[in-house]
């Protein structure tokens, strides 16, 4: 992750860390894991055209993009902390192997945590729209053509993705 962590993060930062650790492992569970059962995640910017989705779409879609990565890794590069209105925002940068070529993208992640600090009720995942823009519609392409994952599955169902006009 980062060096720039403190050893012992509060309550909040520690997380906002397993949010983003849940992505290192690359498992939905522990994507998930950390979220409330009515946390909504959105992607921005607006011209993305992203619709929030709720846990329930949220897994769906991103199950749907597992097996089109390996090696995912995100690093955090530095984080806030509001300690009285239990947010958390970090910025991070995250690299991986696609079955269509490297991926990488930058990204701020805005959290809202419960009272308890332990649970995410809200994402707001600001990325590079440029990058999101020319990878994407190259990816669903690959994958609305039946183009296997990196393990040679092709998930059942896939419909594209949420904010597709095709879907």
């Amino acid at each position: 992750m980062s060096t720039m962590l403190p050893e012992q993060p509060s309550t909040l930062l520690t997380t906002a860390l397993a949010v983003i650790s849940g992505y290192n492992a690359w498992n939905i569970d522990a994507i998930l894991a950390p979220r409330a059962p009515n946390c909504t995640h959105r992607v921005y910017p607006n011209r993305l055209g992203r619709p929030t989705l709720n846990m329930t779409e949220y897994e769906a879609y991103f199950s749907s993009l597992l097996p089109y990565f390996e090696n995912f890794t995100v690093t955090i590069v530095d984080a806030y902390v509001d300690e009285k209105a239990n947010r958390v925002a970090l910025q991070a940068s995250s690299a991986a192997t696609s079955v269509i070529g490297p991926y990488a993208n930058e990204y701020v992640v805005m959290m809202k945590m419960t009272d308890c600090k332990t649970q995410v009720y809200e994402v707001r995942e600001f990325v590079d729209s440029e990058s999101s823009q020319n990878f994407f519609p190259n990816l669903t392409a690959y994958i609305t053509g039946n183009g296997p994952g990196l393990y040679g599955d092709v998930p059942k169902g896939w419909r594209g993705l949420p904010w597709d006009k095709d879907a």
